[in-house]
């Protein structure tokens, strides 16, 4: 379904690109958040816009206003998207991030190994995926700063671990957690049916150490939060199902891979600028430089147009692994 963005919209998407503080962004995506159409076709959109308000809120919190100090719990968003690891203690979280990323995360048997919010980049297929390990979560236990994070990420991967007997005490008890602090975590990020209150988080479930013997319980997750969650296989032992779940975290986010050239030159093939799924000519332009938009006159593309180096007007809507040439 077509966004039909208003005028009004579009008005305040410009004031956003524009804005130099805190507060401009802020008051330009209230805006944009009051115009957008509401509809099936922009719920993606209202929950990215909900997440960019709630991070720039975060951290003018965090900012030192009024001689506070800042929090140092606070990671700065990196690469293409922020995706946050919850589960409770010894679920793998750590031994993932370790084999996905060059980050180094203290990997142990006993519970509490992570403390404080370890990030790592993941690349995949030329995009970046920041992993963001956090403490564990337990009924008993619960770190205040982990709900603030998860207001401003992307995306999260809750861990269900096959191989613990507690399998869906651990998976509850990180559900209930999240949702005491208004944090509703879920496939979709459609708000439907919840309080204004309530902020929805988009989330793959990760049933890991899926391997061996443990992946017998593999159909109890499915059986109970199949409807809820996307539940992929994972283990860091088995190759396939991390390259997987490196392709799902793309899809899920919608995230499109578009490569650029010069005229008379090659294409530049090593890093790809990626953008939503549904972005534009303009779009591209916009993400290469401001003053590229205005000084637009058209573009060729290969990949997605009719014939190798077709020329395309602005409002031409760019797929995955598209080249596209900007003429200015």
């Amino acid at each position: 379904m077509a966004a039909n963005l208003s005028p009004e919209y579009r008005e305040a998407e410009e004031r956003l690109r524009k804005a130099s503080t805190a507060h401009e962004k802020q008051a330009a995506l209230t805006e944009m958040l009051r115009s957008i159409p509401k509809h099936k076709g922009t719920e993606k959109m209202q929950a990215a816009i909900k997440r960019r308000i709630a991070r720039l809120r975060n951290e003018e919190a965090r900012s030192g206003k009024g001689g506070k100090r800042a929090n140092p719990f606070l990671i700065q968003p990196e690469g293409d998207a922020q995706i946050l690891l919850l589960g409770p203690p010894n679920s793998g979280k750590s031994s993932l991030v370790a084999t996905l990323t060059n980050a180094r995360p203290e990997v142990a048997d006993y519970p509490f190994t992570t403390r404080m919010p370890q990030p790592g980049m993941f690349l995949h297929q030329d995009v970046y995926f920041q992993l963001v390990d956090l403490p564990p979560i337990m009924t008993s236990h619960f770190d205040p700063w982990i709900a603030d994070l998860a207001r401003g990420a992307d995306l999260a991967m809750i861990f269900a671990d096959l191989a613990s007997n507690d399998l869906l005490e651990g998976v509850e008890a990180v559900l209930e957690q999240m949702a005491k602090r208004h944090l509703h975590l879920s496939r979709k990020s459609s708000s439907h049916g919840l309080s204004d209150q309530q902020v929805v988080l988009q989330t793959l479930m990760l049933a890991s150490r899926a391997d061996g013997e443990h992946l017998e319980n593999l159909p109890l997750l499915q059986d109970l939060y199949g409807e809820r969650f996307e539940i992929l296989p994972v283990s860091i032992h088995r190759q396939e199902t991390l390259q997987a779940l490196g392709q799902r975290l793309r899809e899920t986010l919608s995230l499109i891979r578009v490569y650029t050239k010069t005229p008379g030159k090659e294409a530049d093939l090593q890093r790809p600028f990626v953008l939503p799924s549904g972005s534009t000519i303009v779009d591209v332009a916009r993400v290469i430089h401001k003053d590229f938009v205005k000084d637009l006159k058209f573009a060729k593309v290969w990949g997605s147009s009719q014939f190798g180096g077709q020329r395309v007007q602005r409002d031409f809507v760019v797929q995955d692994k598209d080249i596209v040439e900007l003429h200015l």
